[in-house]
């Protein structure tokens, strides 16, 4: 069951009935949502919002009058106390996601990824700019996706343009996933008639399907090879091989002769195959002295 004021807030941001019915979006009760969080001090109601194919089961609850924990703003969004961050997958992009000819948008927020996905773009949703790691490690929702020669576009709010901090954490995560093998473009999303902030779903209410498609047909590829090293030691730790900086830089070169100069793919898309897996081989020498 959902309370008026949360169809209100779905609707906001796009959400069809369907869409809202599919996702299993419900409101529930103070008691509910403290057993939800499985927390001492209660968060008033709120409305949930369940994780699809969660295994456990995850959910983040958006309360009513956020409580505030030992000081400060109270956070919009809680997750159970010790479960950690996960990926928000809906069910159209986990279809996508086993293709791996099929690109992807990463965003900031559920709701702008449910949005994205009704619109036909698949879409997955993380609960914050730096919350693609869980112990300096890419969450194991990403890390089970298969990136090599995938594009990525990372939609984050139109306040990226000016905000170093999100700026940072989108060039980490672009970092790590072009050593994945993918293909990743930072799309920055135009801020609204008086500069005020835009997200995905605001975008994508404004100017509708095609003018995401505009803007993501516009984007550059991410290339930054000064701060691939710094960006992939901060993501991840250390792995056997090439220095983990030197791996980054080795992977976005390879990446962008594939895109862009027409490499041959083999055996190119062996050694980007190779470093997708969990079991990362040495990059042999020869490899990087070629580029």
């Amino acid at each position: 069951m959902l309370l008026p004021r949360h169809v209100q807030d779905l609707k906001k941001s796009g959400l069809s009935d369907g869409t809202i019915e599919t996702l299993g979006f419900y409101s529930a009760d103070p008691e509910e949502v403290k057993s939800l969080l499985d927390r001492s001090l209660s968060a008033g109601p709120g409305l949930v919002i369940p994780y699809p194919d969660s295994s456990p089961s995850y959910v983040r609850v958006k309360p009513d009058n956020p409580p505030v924990y030992g000081g400060g703003n109270g956070r919009k969004y809680l997750a159970a106390k010790g479960a950690g961050n996960r990926a928000y997958m809906p069910p159209k992009t986990r279809e996508a996601i086993g293709n791996s000819k099929k690109p992807i948008l990463i965003t900031e927020g559920e709701k702008k990824a449910a949005k994205a996905d009704q619109e036909g773009f698949p879409c997955i949703g993380i609960s914050g700019v730096w919350c693609f790691v869980q112990d300096k490690r890419l969450l194991a929702d990403l890390t089970n996706i298969e990136w090599a020669r995938r594009r990525v576009h990372l939609v984050y709010d139109s306040d990226t343009r000016h905000n170093q901090n999100i700026q940072h954490a989108a060039s980490c995560l672009a970092s790590e996933l072009t050593g994945r093998g993918a293909l990743v473009f930072v799309v920055a999303l135009p801020g609204g008639g008086s500069d005020e902030k835009v997200g995905l779903d605001d975008f994508l209410i404004a100017n509708g399907g095609e003018g995401l498609r505009t803007l993501l047909s516009d984007a550059k590829p991410w290339i930054d090879e000064r701060s691939a090293g710094r960006a992939s030691k901060w993501s991840l730790k250390a792995t056997k091989g090439a220095g983990e900086g030197q791996r980054h830089q080795f992977l976005g070169r390879l990446t962008r002769k594939l895109y862009h100069d027409r490499w041959p793919t083999n055996p190119a898309l062996n050694i980007l195959h190779a470093i997708n897996r969990n079991n990362r081989p040495p990059l042999p020498a020869r490899h990087i002295d070629a580029l």
